[in-house]
C-alpha cells in the first residue's frame, strides 16, 4: 500500500479551560469533529465524542483524570462515557480510570490489548483497574453510527500498545512509541527495539491525516 504524505493545516482550535490559573497543568484541544486532546502537564489523552456518548483513551493519572472527566462533562454535557481505553499498560498513561468511573458510573467498560491484562492484573494497583474487554488485532466501538478503531501495530514502546483511529475524521492517536518529529528515549524500559520500525511502517499504512501523540503537539504523516 502506497503512503500519502499529507501536508496539512491542523485546525486545532483550544477550547479554553475553566481558570486561566489551571491553562498551564491541563488544556482541552478540538482536533476535528467531535475529536479532542486532553493534556494534563505533558501527557496527552484522547476522547471522542459520538452521538451516543464518549470514548475516552488513556486517563494518565487519578489528578489528571479528575480535570478530564470535567472537560468532558463540559464539551459533552449530559453525555454518558462509553468506554474507557488504554493505550498501554504503563501507569503514567493508563491510571485514573477509576476517577474517571467515579464521575461516569462504575460500568463503564475498560478496553485493552490482552497482552495489558495480566501486567495490569500484577500491578495490582487501585488506580489502574483491569480491562473488561481485551482484544488481540483490531477491534471496531460503534456508537451512534460512529466507528473508533483500535489497532495493535505489533510490539514497539510495549507489547501491548494500541493505536486510536477515527475514520469519518481521518485521526489518530499514538503513544510513546511515536511523537512529532522526534524520536523516544532510548533506556526506556519495556523497549522492543527490533519491533519498532515495523510498528511504524504500519503506523503508515493507516489513512489518517492528523495524529495526535501521548506527548508534545499533533501532527501528520510527515511528523511521523
Amino acid at each position: 500500500m502506497a503512503h500519502r504524505i499529507v501536508v496539512c493545516l491542523l485546525s486545532a482550535i483550544a477550547v479554553p479551560a475553566v481558570s486561566h490559573a489551571q491553562e498551564s497543568q491541563f488544556e482541552t484541544t478540538r482536533i476535528g469533529d467531535g475529536v479532542y486532546q486532553y493534556r494534563y502537564q505533558s501527557h496527552n489523552g484522547f476522547f471522542v465524542v459520538t452521538p451516543a456518548g464518549i470514548v475516552a483513551v488513556d486517563p494518565i493519572s487519578s489528578a489528571a483524570a479528575a480535570h478530564y472527566a470535567a472537560e468532558m462533562k463540559r464539551i459533552a454535557p449530559g453525555s454518558p462515557l462509553r468506554a474507557i481505553v488504554y493505550s498501554h499498560d504503563h501507569q503514567d498513561h493508563a491510571s485514573g480510570a477509576t476517577v474517571l468511573r467515579a464521575a461516569y458510573g462504575d460500568a463503564v467498560p475498560i478496553i485493552a490489548h490482552q497482552n495489558a491484562a495480566p501486567k495490569i492484573a500484577q500491578a495490582g494497583s487501585p488506580d489502574l483497574p483491569p480491562p473488561d474487554v481485551t482484544f488481540s488485532d483490531r477491534l471496531t466501538l460503534r456508537f451512534g453510527g460512529r466507528a473508533i478503531e483500535l489497532l495493535y501495530l505489533g510490539r514497539s514502546h510495549s507489547d501491548n500498545m494500541v493505536v486510536t483511529y477515527v475514520p469519518d475524521a481521518r485521526i489518530a492517536f499514538a503513544v510513546d512509541f511515536v511523537a512529532n518529529d522526534r524520536v523516544g528515549y532510548r533506556d526506556l524500559p519495556d523497549y522492543h527495539f527490533a519491533d519498532f520500525y515495523g510498528a511504524l511502517e504500519r503506523l503508515q499504512q493507516i489513512d489518517f491525516e492528523t495524529m495526535v501523540f501521548g506527548h508534545g503537539p499533533p501532527g501528520d504523516q510527515a511528523s511521523v
